[in-house]
């Protein structure tokens, strides 16, 4: 088994996830980004994204998408010519929580 890849994308809120960047669909009106409309940047990358998570862990309320990937051998050898994955399968995790919205972190025990 291989090493486990994590990533993090921070959301404004959990009905966001996995939502694209807003913009202003213009002519053609095809309901889908095409370069030159004017669209927000959430994630602040300069670019509009089908994902507007953005690199990190967040902040305080924060929701943070975590996900795990992986590459496992699991498949038998008569079914690697079948399937094309070189006997593996991508195995992929994830979950959204909300930071803790602290503001000042605590004191010192004993203080």
């Amino acid at each position: 088994m291989s090493t486990a890849q994590i990533t993090q994308q921070v959301y404004p809120s959990f009905g966001q996830v996995g939502d694209p960047e807003p913009f202003q669909d213009k002519t053609p009106f095809n309901g889908s980004y095409d370069v030159g409309e004017p669209y927000q940047d959430i994630n602040g990358n300069g670019q509009w994204d089908p994902d507007m998570g953005a690199v990190g862990v967040g902040g305080p309320g924060d929701v943070v998408l975590y996900t795990a990937e992986v590459d496992w051998k699991a498949l038998p050898p008569l079914v690697v010519p079948i399937m094309g994955t070189n006997g593996t399968i991508r195995m992929r995790a994830s979950v959204a929580v909300r930071n803790e919205p602290f503001t000042n972190p605590p004191p010192p025990p004993g203080q």
